[in-house]
């Protein structure tokens, strides 16, 4: 009886791993195709494969060099990237967090995000076109690890430009 239940446990893993590398994918597709309405021209986008299919990556580089690039990543959950150290936002597959995604994906294209910037540390804040901000903090290794008090006043403030100069998009 062991070995059936092994049998159908790991059927019933692979039919569900199976279901989720189709649910990413599918939605990193889908992204993808949001992003090149959006940036046009304005940006390179590449796009990568890892761990036998289950890492889907999307690299938006956009030309202007004073806009935020952009990391899509789909794997147990949905990721979206928009800082040094911080702005990395893990989403589930429901709808709710594709249009999250999406609002993200938008204000940084938009030029509607600043970053503090502070010792192997920032904080990313996205202004959604709702005017809801969003806001990830994140650590790098080593000294980020360090709590430093007051680390957001003393921090490098950027303020990202829209990829394209012609004003808002979409």
């Amino acid at each position: 009886m062991g070995d059936l239940e092994d049998m159908v446990v790991g059927q019933t893993w692979r039919a569900d791993a199976d279901d989720s590398l189709k649910e990413a994918e599918g939605t990193v597709d889908s992204l993808e195709a949001y992003v090149r309405t959006l940036v046009g021209e304005s940006a390179s986008i590449q796009r990568a494969t890892y761990s036998e299919g289950r890492v889907k990556i999307l690299w938006v580089t956009p030309i202007n060099p004073k806009a935020r690039t952009l990391v899509i990543v789909g794997q147990q959950w949905l990721q979206i990237e928009a800082g040094e150290h911080g702005g990395r936002w893990e989403l589930d597959y429901t709808p709710e967090d594709i249009e999250r995604a999406r609002a993200i994906i938008e204000a940084v294209i938009s030029g509607r995000v600043v970053e503090l910037i502070s010792l192997r540390r920032s904080e990313v804040r996205v202004t959604l076109a709702t005017g809801e901000q969003v806001t990830e903090t994140g650590y790098d290794t080593g000294l980020g690890w360090l709590p430093i008090p007051g680390w957001r006043k003393r921090a490098k403030a950027v303020s990202y430009e829209p990829y394209q100069a012609s004003g808002p998009i979409g």
